[in-house]
């Protein structure tokens, strides 16, 4: 490689970040010399509502539950950016964020149904003991919400 391409390739280096909104920076390579240097990352050029599959930010994972498109949450797993739809329907009821020993039970255990007549918030050890059989208290959000 000519010593001139490499000095281009050094001086762009880190000056470039991909526009999807990620913020990565873009890695310069010699054909960006002659070619351009791009503006996304490989593969982050469809994401979100640019991407024809895209619904709104709302999708279904495997286990049947429901995931909202929310890349600043807290809680949003990484590095995709999706929290579980009914996390955040009972922190929106509560007027606050869930704890870390908090879980959102699914009252007539339809994982896709998030009213908040179907969800109760429990602790991680009596969500347990009511799946495992054990006579616990559950409250509808519906009834507590602020």
């Amino acid at each position: 490689m000519k010593q001139q391409v490499k000095d281009w390739i050094a001086h762009h280096q880190g000056e470039h970040f991909c526009e999807c909104g990620c913020q990565q920076p873009i890695v310069i390579k010699r054909h960006h010399h002659n070619r351009g240097i791009p503006k996304f990352k490989v593969g982050h050029m469809n994401r979100g509502a640019g991407n024809g599959k895209w619904n709104g930010g709302v999708v279904v994972d495997v286990r049947g539950y429901r995931l909202v498109y929310m890349p600043d949450h807290p809680r949003a797993q990484q590095p995709n950016g999706y929290i579980l739809e009914h996390r955040l329907i009972a922190e929106r009821a509560l007027g606050r964020e869930l704890s870390e020993d908090e879980e959102v039970h699914h009252i007539n255990e339809d994982r896709g149904d998030n009213r908040l007549e179907n969800l109760a918030v429990l602790s991680r050890r009596d969500h347990r003991l009511l799946h495992n059989g054990h006579d616990i208290k559950v409250v509808p959000l519906s009834e507590v919400a602020t």
